[in-house]
């Protein structure tokens, strides 16, 4: 990490960073996006359709390699070759199996899209159920709405990760391999930088060390993998009823859960899902929610589930545990009109660095948040400051005459855990805590919560 000097002879030079970008959140309902990743979606045979995605487990579009749109098909679950209805509402399934070559011209375009109006409103559905189904939970568990339900973001935290297979989908990756991939400091295996452990103690400048107890089996499912990922089911229902399976069965084998609650707070710290295979395409989206669960004296609020994949890579597992662990919002726009902060952030699109092996640190904005950063207040235009990358330090300005926004000036540079930063120098984030991921306006009163102003 490298030291960058420079001199800001006004704060009007805060809107100069070298780096460039936007990002926003709504702090209930935690999310991972994609913008164009490609997968491997499993088809109910079992076998793969490789295709890219854009979006959430609130909202995605997905599309063939070459351009044509897919969903999945509500009374076969196989992914299919997708029309579009008269009025433009809704993507509707034509019947063709994506795994069969189309034959001739088909009577479909490629890139097809609904409506902005039509995407916007399912997009708020989802977000409002989701963020139901939190107050619901912090209602039950006593607790009052502006309680922060997260591990505390220092010291030693253990989080407890549950292996997971199916019937149709049994595991591929030993247990041993999962427990290095959680807790040994220096881990490289699959060409990780690091495990999930190493990853949070060097974010956290050494002030976190989160490990994880790992089941030393896997906990077969009761129903098939295809019966979780059902698109006929709402979102998040049956990947709780999975995770509260999965409870229950370690339960009765015996597990202490009260070792699981590092601030006496009487809530599990934090509940890994972890499962076989290729991500699900609907149920089974990587994703953070509640579940209601009590043992040994201590209940569950937050659990996050993640699939394995084909090969283990930290960087979404880290995204969904800093909304666990951390209580970090999600950073990227919501709707179709921008990725927000993209790759310049864990909480954006960065969980994809060197294709999730390497991901980008949280930035300055979320490491103030959990207390991981060094901030120097300032109140007056300032020269010879000093920033150096990786020390999570920066400086911070309230924006006069608006106490509700301020900015934060970090210096990040290309190399260890920023290494698959798309650029380099110094970032001046623009918080607003008026702001929303849905404000892309960008104009004086609209803004995202987090933005990452553009040099130009």
């Amino acid at each position: 990490m490298g030291t960058c000097q420079t001199r800001l002879k006004k704060y009007a030079a805060m809107a100069c960073a070298i780096v460039a970008l936007v990002l926003a959140f709504p702090a209930t309902t935690h999310a991972v996006p994609v913008f164009g990743q490609v997968f491997k979606l499993r088809q109910p045979d079992g076998s793969t359709v490789p295709a890219k995605v854009w979006g959430d487990e609130f909202y995605r579009v997905v599309e063939s390699l070459d351009g044509y749109t897919l969903v999945r098909d509500p009374v076969t679950t196989e992914f299919c070759y997708a029309s579009i209805s008269s009025d433009g509402s809704e993507l509707i399934s034509t019947g063709l199996s994506a795994s069969k070559p189309l034959a001739g011209s088909p009577p479909f375009s490629t890139h097809i899209r609904i409506k902005n109006a039509s995407s916007d409103s399912k997009i708020k559905e989802a977000h409002a159920r989701f963020s139901a189904g939190v107050a619901a939970r912090r209602s039950a568990l006593g607790f009052a709405q502006g309680t922060k339900f997260a591990a505390p973001s220092k010291g030693n935290i253990k989080g407890i990760c549950i292996m997971i297979d199916f019937s149709d989908q049994a595991s591929t990756i030993p247990q041993d391999a999962v427990d290095l991939f959680c807790n040994m400091p220096g881990y490289r295996g699959y060409n990780n930088n690091g495990s999930i452990r190493d990853y949070f103690y060097d974010v956290s400048a050494g002030k976190l060390t989160y490990t994880n107890y790992v089941t030393s089996v896997y906990y077969r499912a009761k129903n098939p993998k295809t019966y979780y990922d059902d698109p006929n089911v709402d979102l998040g229902l049956r990947s709780r009823e999975l995770t509260l399976e999965a409870l229950n069965w370690l339960d009765a084998e015996g597990f202490n859960f009260s070792e699981y609650d590092a601030d006496g707070d009487g809530l599990i710290d934090a509940v890994n899902c972890y499962y076989a295979g290729v991500r699900g395409a609907d149920g089974l989206w990587p994703h953070s929610w509640t579940v209601d669960f009590v043992g040994d004296g201590v209940s569950t609020f937050k659990y996050e589930i993640v699939d394995m994949g084909e090969a283990l890579t930290i960087g979404t597992f880290c995204h969904e545990n800093g909304h666990m662990i951390c209580d970090f919002p999600d950073l990227y726009d919501y709707g179709p009109e921008s990725s927000g902060i993209g790759d310049f952030c864990l909480m954006a699109g960065g969980n994809y660095g060197d294709d999730g092996r390497n991901p980008v640190q949280p930035c300055a904005y979320l490491k103030e948040f959990a207390g991981w950063e060094t901030v120097t207040n300032l109140s007056v235009p300032t020269v010879d400051l000093t920033f150096i990358a990786g020390s999570n330090m920066c400086y911070k300005f309230v924006r006069p005459g608006k106490p509700n926004e301020y900015f934060l000036v970090e210096n990040r540079n290309k190399t260890g855990r920023d290494a698959a930063l798309p650029d380099a120098g110094l970032a001046v984030w623009h918080i607003d805590t008026n702001g929303s991921n849905d404000y892309e306006q960008m104009t004086s009163s609209w803004h995202y919560l987090v933005s990452l102003e553009q040099a130009d």
